[in-house]
């Protein structure tokens, strides 16, 4: 979608397996997570200046099992 010449609205799906050691200071724990979320982009010349990511954090620690699903 774009918002004007020079910013970039994205929608984005991440399907990963939390294999890292850490990330975001939680341990790995094999489980597969499916996020959901918005970047933000800023282009300037034709080329990417800024980037700003949103993610669904509750569905993703949900899924980790760090947040109860009500």
């Amino acid at each position: 979608m774009f918002l004007d010449k020079e910013i970039k609205l994205l929608n984005v799906l991440i399907l990963k397996e939390h294999i890292q050691v850490f990330f975001f200071g939680i341990p790995a724990s094999g489980r597969k997570v499916d996020i959901d979320g918005v970047t933000l982009v800023k282009m300037k010349d034709r080329k990417i200046a800024q980037e700003q990511d949103f993610l669904d954090n509750l569905s993703f620690y949900q899924q980790l099992g760090l947040i109860p699903v009500e």
